[in-house]
């Protein structure tokens, strides 16, 4: 027996002895608490079975309704019986402790629905003896979609208010009766946040301890309070939120439970964090508003489990915060829709503070099937849910459904019972009043406002007639427009994953759009992906990450949309009803030969028969549109702007957001059912540009002085508040081991969370639900630098050792020479558009010559507005960091308030209002330039008065050899919008003024298009002399000392290239261009200054070379520079431009160093005098008694009347 002892006692110390020798923790071998095992029931949306009606037939009506509504809704005791008892077995056998419900436990908020889930829970209570703790969710409370079915229709509190307090739910009544799952004090350690007086918000959050090693922090962050809503109104939103009172308070319980030796576990209905890119922004109502702060100080405090609902997902992720401290957050899929998942989750905690979270998937039906009608589902009951939620076999089924739904129980009873679309839309967007805002109390010289909503009665009579009568007719339609999209093949491999299972599937050799749809959805709910398995899905990503599916997609919805639906059926259906339009309230002789003119169109029953169809051939026929069926008018507008590039964004955002939802890699692939996350301390820190914890956004621009001064402007995150620069001397391998070594004086500033947005889906022409986010703004002015001298910098946070990527700064040397390039119009949307083409092109440009800095011309992006837009743009590429960019706002910068001075700092920008843009100018040695906001207007659509008063001050202030202006929209351009309004008023204004100020040369943007002209004054070229020179190797014609200013654009050095007017429209305002070129590629230019001389290049880059397409030169007599008097501002008498004999020669160009011009049919003809000057053009009869121009107004009136009806219904409410 002593033998045994001491035996043991040995291989005890052995075993200590490995222990330590091998490094093993104990904590590693025996937890030190409780292990805890829980199961999670997410988002139940009950309905109670007492509120489907009162008989049988009744209930199985609810229940086909709701199904016709892709809706399980009518199931929700089945499913919620088998849930309960499958945990019931688990709890029995002493697999779970407890049971956690994080919200939606109803759908609607409903009394009945709560009462009787809350006696389910107390019975599984009973027969498990284990306790139930729930949270609300934004379903929940003060819904006021509460509804129950009388055996007729739903009933609803939103329609009848009395009944609310009758059916809905309080959040008084809620804690009443749930009383006994959380809101009771039972386990020891109880506390309740407290609102400040008359408030609701956060009142149901609680804390509560499980056991002994473990606390409950259940938070309360739904929005139904009037304190606590964006409507201010006590009526359920679907976001959430936590005030900042409401988060001390969780931050302060969770650090007293880390302080009471407590494991914490989190509940809150809302998602705490994001899963995947997208979940922010597109589902920005189902992740908590100001996310980050949330979970950053709840980790902080010592929070890192968290279990959540609301998406109907089954998903884990994790989230780092800036100190490392992680919180890893659990979401639970609903019980009531597919995947029909429940969890449980088992938590381990060791000495060291090592705590374990193991979490496991469990079907519905895992051992115990669901029963409907007393009849046991097959398993697994997903399957048949998949079916009800989103059209099985083929997603069409889901979109018709709904729309049945809608034509029968929704938007179509709505109308009926409203007595009719006009009606109806009348209560919706006060229709009446609309009218009369719009088109006051008569119009078209007596059609009065009663007589237009007479019209719109009769047009909205017909569509209810055609489209909201017959059901069948409509949803016939609507399939056959599915049939053709969801049957596009856009992979080249078939769909075959889901077939077994699902359903779904390709029946041919390649996947199609309604395959992807399904395998979107059914990737996005279940989760648990591995996309290397489905060789369909890459495919289809690959396609359109490509550009190989947009256009094909784009084209068949405007066939759809225009042919099918708008030409066949719409224009042919609704007949124009001639007592409605009042017609007999015009002059006699106006009608009689408005009505003539349309019968020699129509035929002869006239006015009488007048359908839509009518009425586009009637215009159509006046020939004041281009083309000759509706399709051709539309895509002769679309043309010029649905460009290649257009249908890349298109491309790459579809690219984005499907391979975002269905390439899960937080925590990984395959990590979402199954799983687990270990906290063991702080973990490192990921650092991007992209998650802002590096600078974000650098800019550098010339400071007051170019020789001695940059500003910086850059972003990072709302945490970071630190501004550090570190400045040396210039090295290829600085060394920063000992802070800035240079002697200048930094000076820094930050604006702590500014508010800034972007949208989550990004089409470039139009961005769609826009999302707001606090980030900081840093500011940087460096001086006392010394002239022509290198530095190295970086920027970021000292303290955590977070920096940027190395950038230079290259000060001015104040001698008379110096380069500096032109660019324009970047203006890209997606990450890809600005990797692939600005960038390379920015970098192939300032590695080949060697430039100063930039003038870029405006348009550096397709929305000023977004911020994400702008951060694609500026990381880029490192050269933004290398030099100085100064740029002009351009009218995609106006697109968002304040977007150019929220990303620049500019010198010398005097006070002005900088919403639209900002003008300035600087000097950068022995030249001065103005920059010019074109989108800061006047009355007479010119740059503003106070505008050119400065820009006339400015110059005549300044003293410099060479004078420079630049500006985004184009006096002088052969693009498409040279005949604009506010482009022809400014030429008008700057025609002469340029001259007069002694402007050597407008750098222009705005067109993508290419064209320099010769010198030119008061809208007319000015002979010159020239001669050949020679610069670096290269040959120029030199203008010598030209009487007048040039005017160049150099297309784009971005994505998007525009079609050039022709030479015959553009001759009628101005002479064209010395130089004009079609590039597809993206081009700027190059200038040189030497003392007297300026050397302009331009090229075009194509691949990995580059072809010089242009130059000139200016040769100056600098010591007889004129004396410039004030400037005079009268202009021209007459619109037509005065051409003395231009310039008729096309540039010489003398051995260029590169290869020839990568250009499409080069104009280098110059049009005669003759052809630039108008005399006398025919003026359009526009009298009463014009039956073209009568008929034209009426039939223009009836198209807007129907344009309004249109969309007025689009703004119908989307259903949440």
């Amino acid at each position: 027996m002593k033998t045994k002892m001491t035996l043991k006692k040995v291989l005890c110390v052995i075993l200590a002895v490995v222990i330590v020798a091998v490094g093993i923790p104990f904590s590693a071998i025996a937890s030190t608490k409780e292990t805890v095992s829980f199961g999670v029931l997410s988002d139940t949306h009950y309905f109670a079975e007492s509120s489907m009606g009162e008989t049988e037939e009744d209930k199985q009506e609810f229940v086909d309704m709701m199904l016709l509504n892709n809706s399980t809704t009518g199931l929700a005791p089945a499913l919620l019986d088998a849930a309960l008892a499958n945990l019931e077995k688990k709890a029995k056998n002493g697999e779970i402790d407890f049971l956690l419900l994080p919200g939606d436990l109803t759908r609607n908020a409903e009394y009945a629905a709560h009462k009787e889930l809350s006696e389910k829970l107390a019975e599984f209570e009973a027969e498990t003896g284990i306790p139930c703790f729930v949270i609300n969710g934004n379903h929940d409370i003060n819904n006021q979609r509460s509804m129950y079915y009388d055996g007729e229709e739903l009933v609803t509190s939103k329609k009848n208010p009395a009944l609310r307090e009758e059916i809905d739910t309080s959040p008084e009544e809620f804690e009443a009766l749930y009383k006994d799952f959380g809101y009771t004090a039972e386990f020891g350690y109880y506390s309740r946040y407290k609102a400040k007086a008359d408030n609701s918000e956060g009142s149901l959050s609680y804390v509560t301890d499980i056991n002994d090693d473990y606390r409950l922090i259940a938070i309360d962050a739904m929005m139904y309070s009037a304190d606590n809503t964006a409507s201010g109104e006590s009526e359920q939103e679907t976001g959430g939120q936590l005030s900042d009172e409401l988060l001390a308070w969780a931050v302060a319980e969770t650090e007293k439970a880390v302080k009471d030796g407590k494991i914490i576990i989190g509940m809150i209905h809302n998602n705490l964090i994001p899963h995947f890119e997208v979940h922010v922004d597109i589902l920005d109502q189902f992740v908590l508003f100001g996310w980050e702060k949330i979970a950053d100080s709840l980790a902080k405090a010592g929070m890192h489990y968290i279990i959540t609902g609301h998406t109907h997902m089954q998903d884990a992720a994790t989230h780092v915060t800036d100190s490392g401290d992680e919180i890893h957050e659990i979401i639970t899929s609903s019980i009531l829709s597919y995947p029909n998942m429940f969890r449980t989750v088992t938590m381990d905690t060791y000495a060291t503070g090592r705590i374990e979270c193991e979490y496991r998937t469990h079907d519905v039906d895992e051992d115990i099937p669901v029963y409907i009608n007393g009849v046991a589902q097959e398993k697994p009951f997903k399957y048949q849910t998949w079916k009800y939620n989103f059209g099985g076999d083929n997603i069409k089924n889901f979109v018709t459904n709904l729309l049945q739904y809608q034509l029968r129980y929704g938007f179509g009873k709505d109308v009926k019972d409203a007595g009719g679309l006009y009606k109806y839309l009348t209560n919706l967007l006060d229709f009446d009043e609309l009218m009369t805002d719009l088109i006051g109390n008569e119009v078209l010289g007596g059609v009065s406002a009663v007589a237009v909503k007479g019209l719109l009665l009769s047009i909205c009579n017909q569509l209810e007639k055609a489209y909201l009568t017959d059901y069948d007719f409509t949803v016939e339609k609507v399939s056959e427009i599915l049939d053709t999209l969801l049957n596009l093949e856009i992979s080249d491999e078939p769909s075959t994953v889901f077939k077994d299972t699902l359903g779904f599937g390709s029946e041919g050799d390649k996947g199609t759009i309604g395959d992807l749809a399904s395998t979107i959805l059914a990737n996005h709910t279940a989760n648990n992906e591995d996309p290397n398995n489905d060789k369909f899905l890459l495919s289809a990503l690959e396609r359109f990450d490509n550009g190989e599916n947009a256009e094909i997609i784009v084209d068949t919805l405007f066939e759809m949309i225009l042919e099918d639906l708008l030409v066949d059926n719409i224009l042919k259906e609704i007949k124009i009803d001639p007592v409605s339009l009042g017609i007999s309230a015009i002059d006699n002789d106006v009608v009689n030969s408005t009505v003539d003119y349309i019968n020699e169109i129509v035929g002869d029953d006239g006015l009488l028969s007048l359908s839509l169809t009518d009425v586009v051939s009637i215009v159509l026929s006046l020939g004041i549109l281009e083309g000759d069926t509706v399709t051709e008018v539309v895509y002769s507008f679309l043309d010029e702007y649905l460009t290649e590039s257009q249908y890349d964004i298109i491309d790459q955002e579809f690219y984005r957001i499907m391979k975002d939802f269905t390439h899960d890699e937080n925590p990984g692939y395959m990590a979402d059912h199954e799983g687990k996350f270990v906290v063991d301390g702080p973990v490192e820190v990921p650092l991007s540009q992209k998650n802002l914890r590096l600078p974000s956004h650098i800019a550098v621009t010339i400071g007051e002085d170019a020789a001695t001064e940059r500003y910086i402007n850059y972003y990072t995150k709302y945490s970071i508040t630190d501004t550090d620069v570190q400045i040396v001397p210039y090295s290829e391998n600085p060394d920063f081991s000992k802070g800035s070594t240079v002697d200048a004086k930094i000076e820094t500033n930050c604006d702590v969370e500014t508010l800034r947005e972007w949208p989550a889906i990004d089409l470039g022409f139009i961005g769609i639900i826009y999302h707001k986010e606090d980030v900081n703004r840093h500011y940087v002015r460096i001086s006392g630098l010394q002239p022509d001298t290198k530095y190295c910098y970086r920027l970021g946070d000292a303290d955590r050792g977070w920096w940027s990527e190395v950038g230079v700064i290259d000060t001015a040397d104040n001698s008379d020479s110096f380069s500096f390039f032109h660019m324009t119009d970047p203006q890209s949307t997606t990450e890809k558009q600005y990797n692939e083409v600005f960038a390379p092109a920015v970098e192939f440009a300032t590695s080949n010559h060697d430039g100063d800095f930039i003038i870029n011309t405006g348009d550096f992006v397709d929305d000023g507005r977004s911020f994400i837009q702008w951060q694609r743009m500026f990381n880029s590429t490192d050269v933004l960091m290398n030099t100085s960019v100064m740029g002009a706002a351009g009218n995609h910068e106006s697109k968002g308030d304040y977007a150019l001075d929220y990303y620049f700092n500019f010198p010398n920008a005097p006070e002005q209002d900088k919403t639209l843009g900002v003008y300035y100018s600087f000097d950068y040695n022995n030249a001065h330039f103005a920059i010019l906001d074109s989108n800061k207007l006047g009355e007479d659509d010119g740059l503003s008065p106070e505008q050119i008063e400065w820009l006339k001050a400015d110059m005549n202030a300044s003293d410099a050899d060479w004078k420079f202006v630049a500006l985004h929209k184009a006096p002088y351009s052969n693009g498409s919008h040279y005949d604009d309004d506010d482009v022809v008023a400014i030429r008008a204004q700057l025609q002469g003024l340029m001259p007069e100020l002694g402007i050597d040369i407008v750098f222009q943007g705005h067109d993508h298009v290419f064209m320099r002209t010769d010198v030119m004054n008061n809208n007319a070229v000015v002979e010159t002399e020239t001669e050949n020179v020679s610069y670096n190797g290269l040959d120029y014609t030199a203008k010598v000392n030209p009487d007048g200013t040039i005017y160049s654009i150099n297309g784009t050095i971005g994505v998007k290239h525009y079609k050039a007017k022709p030479v015959e429209e553009t001759n009628e305002l101005f002479p064209i261009g010395e130089t004009v070129l079609y590039l597809e590629v993206p081009s700027y230019s190059y200038i040189q200054i030497d003392g007297d001389m300026l050397y302009f290049d331009s090229y075009a880059i194509e691949g990995d070379k580059e072809t010089r397409v242009d130059q000139f030169a200016i040769k100056k007599t600098l010591d007889d520079k004129p004396v410039v008097d004030e400037p005079t501002t009268n202009e021209p008498e007459t619109d037509a431009p005065v051409v003395d004999e231009p310039v008729t020669d096309a540039p010489v160009v003398d051995e260029p160093a590169t290869d020839a011009p990568v250009v499409d049919e080069p104009v280098t003809d110059k049009p005669s005098t003759d052809d630039a000057i108008v005399e006398n053009p025919e003026i359009p009869n526009t009298s009463a008694d014009s039956a073209e121009s009568n008929a034209l107004y009426i039939v223009a009136f009836m198209l807007a009347s129907v344009v309004v009806v249109t969309l007025a219904l689009t703004k119908k409410k989307k259903r949440v």
